[in-house]
């Protein structure tokens, strides 16, 4: 599924966004600030700003490496198409689909000596796509090509599907590790305490002679004392 997904073009578009000079007015590095700034120049309609803020905060995240710039460039998606700049949009689409096995890649790095990491691959490609196709259901339903806003969404729908099948089948077997690593403690415990019996006897045993030994003394003592 994914080989067919990688070599289709489903939203054709050979524009690409690009802020002018004019619309960089933004000094900062800070990504919380960009972003934030992004939805002031957006509740005021001040798109050029917006676009810029975002597409900057978008492009920092990729320089490092960071999944979550996928979440912006759909972001920037859903703006670029208020903006009145559909092929723009369909151009963040169609490079996040392109794109899609090094965000995955990146996404579940930290997964990779994982003996499900196939799995775990195959969760956030579904996942990933889930949410491409969903954004995609929503900008083209805006610009009222009702046919593939439809579709968009059903194809959304059943990566979702497939994205909680692999995520079911994830917890079910960190549920099965869990539950092994468990009973290996309790066994170790046991055999643990086991292993430890015949020295608390043998301890037992030697208190039980030093305080019958301590006690004869102190009688020998007393009776000394009073003799």
């Amino acid at each position: 599924m994914k080989n067919e997904i990688l070599e289709r073009n489903f939203f054709e578009s050979s524009t690409q966004y690009h802020p002018s000079n004019s619309d960089l007015i933004t000094h900062t590095r800070d990504l919380y600030r960009l972003e934030r700034l992004a939805t002031q120049y957006k509740n005021v309609k001040d798109w050029n700003r917006a676009l810029s803020c975002l597409h900057e905060a978008k492009n920092s995240l990729e320089s490092m490496d960071d999944p979550h710039y996928a979440d912006l460039a759909l972001r920037l998606a859903l703006y670029l198409q208020q903006a009145g700049r559909f092929e723009e949009a369909k151009f963040e689409l169609q490079s996040l689909v392109d794109d899609l096995d090094y965000i995955v890649s990146i996404k579940i790095r930290h997964h990779s000596e994982d003996d499900d990491y196939n799995v775990y691959e195959e969760w956030a490609e579904n996942l990933l796509l889930s949410e491409i196709f969903d954004t995609a259901r929503k900008i083209y339903k805006r610009e009222k090509h009702k046919a593939e806003s439809e579709k968009f969404g059903d194809l959304a729908i059943w990566h979702r599907e497939k994205s909680k099948e692999c995520s079911a089948y994830l917890t079910e077997q960190r549920k099965t590790r869990l539950e092994e690593m468990e009973k290996y403690r309790e066994a170790f415990i046991e055999t643990d305490v086991q292993e430890d019996l015949p020295v608390k006897e043998e301890r037992k045993k030697s208190f039980f002679w030093l305080w019958t030994i301590l006690g004869f003394v102190v009688y020998l003592g007393i009776k000394k004392l009073f003799s």
